[in-house]
């Protein structure tokens, strides 16, 4: 639905439990695999890639939005780069910056529904530019827009969000229900079947993350 170029999220500074390190900063092929995902964000035409973490730990790799819902998994590193990214993907960049301090649910109204962002995991090392243009292009307004992977799994770290999602993910938050899929199963969908993505020539390797060491070796 979105014609512009995509404006990008990389969700970075999760817990990285199974991995026992910052897994945005492990190296893959040389770099960073973060440092490898803005490359893949920006190859694929972004407007604009930002990062959602600590600019302490990330400022090196691009703008950085820190978590106004901390402690909330990526439900909330969402919630914030969709409340900054928003006003942004509709007027540029000139809006003002989002608020670092934890934040109440935001207004539908404050923001405009029409905008759009694509959010990206920071350990998919597989993805191609291509496959984040073709499914920029696929988006829908006023709700999400998400690859499914057999056997029937949504993924919801590379995916479209809109603005208007936005009420329904801080009511979430404020519930303290973290769950994305959960979360916006009642929202506006458009879901892409495995044989969708095939038929427009992705393999799903492209989903394959890291999560763990032996992930990463593979």
């Amino acid at each position: 639905m979105p014609r512009s170029a995509p404006h990008v999220a990389i969700l970075a500074g999760g817990q990285s439990r199974r991995m026992g390190r910052d897994k945005a900063l492990v190296s893959w092929r040389g770099q960073p695999l973060l440092a490898h995902m803005v490359a893949t964000a920006r190859a694929a035409g972004a407007a604009e890639v930002v990062i959602s973490g600590d600019p302490a730990k990330y400022a090196a790799f691009g703008p950085c939005v820190p978590d106004q819902w901390p402690g909330c998994g990526p439900l909330g590193g969402i919630a914030s780069v969709l409340r900054f990214l928003a006003p942004r993907a509709a007027h540029g960049p000139a809006a003002p910056r989002a608020p670092s301090a934890r934040a109440a649910a935001p207004e539908a109204a404050a923001l405009p529904a029409e905008a759009h962002v694509l959010v990206l995991a920071c350990d998919l090392p597989e993805m191609t530019p291509g496959f984040l243009r073709w499914l920029w292009s696929q988006s829908i307004a006023g709700g999400w827009t998400v690859p499914l992977t057999p056997p029937d799994r949504l993924e919801p770290l590379c995916a479209v969000y809109a603005a208007a999602l936005l009420p329904i993910l801080g009511a979430a938050l404020q519930a303290g229900d973290f769950k994305i899929t959960r979360v916006l199963a009642p929202a506006p969908q458009r879901r892409l079947p495995p044989g969708e993505i095939a038929a427009a020539g992705f393999a799903l390797d492209i989903f394959r993350n890291c999560n763990s060491p032996a992930e990463l070796t593979e």
